[in-house]
């Protein structure tokens, strides 16, 4: 699905899931096409906020999402939003307009956008102030680093609409998760996301064709190491 700053391409929408964090609540800000919405293993709810309506009607016809035709600085002042969503379990995604001092096309893009820093610094302030995990994408500048001082990053490389080679960036507000969300497209590029899915497949062959209780022996003991791992990583702090 072609749509312009979509998260699309091949590699792109893989490297942004594989950052995601456990979650109940997915949240996708600015959703556009839904490239992420789309790809990702579904969370208890799935919610995309869009304010085009057109975009809404063209690419959600008959979806099964919770979606909300209005600005995201709306949805975070909805009476319900710090009640349901203000927390821990939940994740946001921000996909905004990138700031026209990044972009090299400075032509308008978009029917709303978000070309001023006054923009921009409104929108990052807000997502700073909630309490739930929060990762936003743009490439890297030093207004972003500013404002974000003390997120993690993320970077990944990808084609911009030119055709040209750039640096995508993540800002996240958690620190590297102990379990991720979904596992589907794990790995750093095609050829190792393919080696990794054809090894779980392989294993999970092999499970189902031992004795259940052997099948099950194996699982408590991975089970013993995660649980052992998640009590160390609570020790030193990397969990929230």
């Amino acid at each position: 699905m072609q749509y312009t700053g979509g998260k699309n391409g091949s590699g792109v929408y893989q490297s942004i899931i594989n950052l995601m964090p456990k979650h109940y609540v997915y949240i996708e800000a600015f959703l556009g096409s839904g490239a992420i919405l789309r790809n990702k293993k579904a969370a208890v709810r799935n919610i995309g906020v869009e304010l085009d309506e057109k975009v809404l009607m063209s690419l959600w016809r008959g979806s099964d999402f919770e979606l909300y035709n209005e600005s995201f600085f709306d949805f975070l002042i909805l009476d319900n939003f710090h009640f349901h969503f203000n927390n821990r379990k939940t994740l946001i995604y921000a996909d905004p307009p990138y700031l026209k001092s990044v972009r090299s096309s400075k032509n308008k893009l978009y029917n709303f956008e978000m070309m001023s820093e006054a923009e921009h610094f409104e929108l990052l302030t807000k997502l700073k102030s909630l309490d739930c995990n929060v990762m936003i994408s743009g490439y890297d500048c030093d207004f972003y680093n500013e404002h974000l001082n003390g997120w993690r990053k993320s970077h990944f490389w990808t084609t911009n609409r030119a055709g040209s080679r750039v640096e995508e960036t993540v800002w996240l507000n958690f620190p590297e998760p102990f379990e991720l969300h979904d596992y589907q497209f794990l790995g750093d590029d095609y050829r190792q996301r393919e080696r990794i899915k054809k090894k779980r497949k392989r294993l999970k062959q092999r499970l189902l064709k031992m004795d259940k209780f052997e099948r099950l022996a194996l699982m408590a003991t991975v089970e013993e190491i995660k649980n052992s791992a998640a009590d160390r990583n609570t020790v030193f702090g990397d969990v929230r």
